[in-house]
C-alpha cells in the first residue's frame, strides 16, 4: 500500500474512532461506571463530560503523539532516531530517506491499534452502562487488551528486525 493511502487509512480510523468514542458517550447515563472490578462490576463512576473528554482526547491524542516522535521528530532531528544500527542507517541520505519512509510506514501501520481500542474500550463501557447494575464484559476486554498487546509487541519487534537485518 502506497504511503497515500496509508496516510489517508490512518486519519480515517483516527477521526472514526474520535468521533465513536464522543458521540458514543451521549447514549450513557451522567454520571458514568468508569472503572470495574475484576468481576465486571463497576466501582467508580465519573461525569459523562470529563468520560467523554478524556477518552476523546486518549483516542486522538495516542496515536497522534506516536506519529510525532516515531515519524516526524526524526526527521528534524536526528538525535531522537533510536533503532538498531543507528549510525548505519543516517550514513547517507539514501539510507537516511529509506529509514525514514520505513518509520513513516510502520508507525502508520502500528499507529491504527490504539484509536481502534479505545473504540473498543468505548462499545464495552457503553454496553456496561446499559445494564443495571453496569457490568463490563470482562471476557472481552481481556481479549481485546491481550489483542492490543500481542499488537504492541509485534510492532516493535518487526521494527527492530527490520533494522537489524536490513542493508
Amino acid at each position: 500500500m502506497n504511503k497515500s493511502a496509508l496516510r489517508l487509512l490512518f486519519a480515517a480510523v483516527v477521526v472514526a474512532s474520535v468521533l465513536y468514542v464522543y458521540l458514543s458517550s451521549a447514549l450513557m447515563p451522567d454520571p458514568v461506571a468508569s472503572h470495574f472490578g475484576v468481576d465486571g462490576r463497576a466501582n467508580n463512576r465519573m461525569s459523562r463530560d470529563t468520560y467523554r473528554l478524556f477518552m476523546t482526547g486518549m483516542t486522538l491524542l495516542i496515536p497522534l503523539l506516536l506519529v510525532l516522535f516515531q515519524a516526524l521528530l526524526p526527521r528534524v532531528l536526528a538525535r531522537f532516531v533510536s533503532i538498531p544500527r543507528r549510525d548505519y542507517w543516517l550514513a547517507t541520505p539514501e539510507r537516511r530517506a529509506q529509514m525514514l519512509d520505513y518509520l513513516e510506514r510502520h508507525t502508520l501501520i502500528s499507529g491504527l491499534a490504539p484509536p481502534l481500542f479505545f473504540a473498543g474500550i468505548q462499545w464495552l463501557v457503553v454496553d456496561a452502562n446499559s445494564r443495571v447494575p453496569p457490568v463490563l464484559n470482562n471476557t472481552l476486554f481481556l481479549a481485546m487488551g491481550g489483542l492490543f498487546v500481542v499488537w504492541v509487541i509485534s510492532a516493535g519487534v518487526s521494527l527492530s528486525l527490520h533494522f537489524r537485518r536490513a542493508g
